[in-house]
């Protein structure tokens, strides 16, 4: 009887909950940061999308241009664009760099033609339902999507960017990196 109430009292006052209800940043996603920005050469512009504490900037290669873009200031360089309320940069860059960000975005076929008008190419780490099929753990997690790797490769492909690479991390995590192929 217990467990049932707690059901109700989740679904009550859980289900509403948004990424900026249970903002946390852990110190382990930095080996994914790190992971995924070997992928960016030197000299490049680099747009982070959903920055959080902006880890990305320790590990630029040499001479690259940094935009960090998140729903609150990180700091005075921060472009404030909040994702869910159909709000991204103008700026344009060589990369969009989004790193644990897309699980929270509502409308993701938004915001990959966003990412896709702006930049040529794209590195992006997602959790996909291969690996975490458990809908009702993904909504505790307040992820707002639920898309397979052949769904996030395609939101891609229907936007003409193809997949150059892919990388499964030891946590279950895919990297992709696509480029424009125009």
């Amino acid at each position: 009887m217990r467990s049932f109430f707690l059901k109700i009292i989740k679904k009550v006052f859980y289900k509403s909950q948004k990424w900026q209800d249970i903002e946390y940043f852990d110190a382990r996603w930095k080996q994914r940061i790190a992971l995924m920005a070997g992928f960016i050469a030197e000299n490049k512009t680099v747009l982070d999308l959903g920055c959080g504490k902006m880890w990305l900037q320790e590990f630029l290669p040499k001479n690259c241009s940094y935009f960090p873009v998140d729903y609150v200031s990180r700091d005075e360089n921060t472009l404030i664009c909040d994702f869910n309320r159909y709000e991204f940069p103008t700026q344009k860059a060589d990369i969009a760099f989004v790193s644990g960000c897309l699980e929270y975005v509502s409308d993701a076929k938004w915001f990959i033609q966003k990412i896709t008008s702006q930049v040529d190419s794209c590195i992006i780490s997602y959790c996909t339902t291969d690996f975490f099929p458990n809908r009702a753990e993904r909504e505790e997690r307040t992820w707002v999507n639920h898309f397979s790797e052949k769904e996030v490769i395609a939101l891609f492909e229907e936007n003409g960017f193809g997949m150059k690479n892919k990388i499964l991390t030891d946590t279950n995590n895919h990297i992709f990196v696509f480029s424009n192929i125009y």
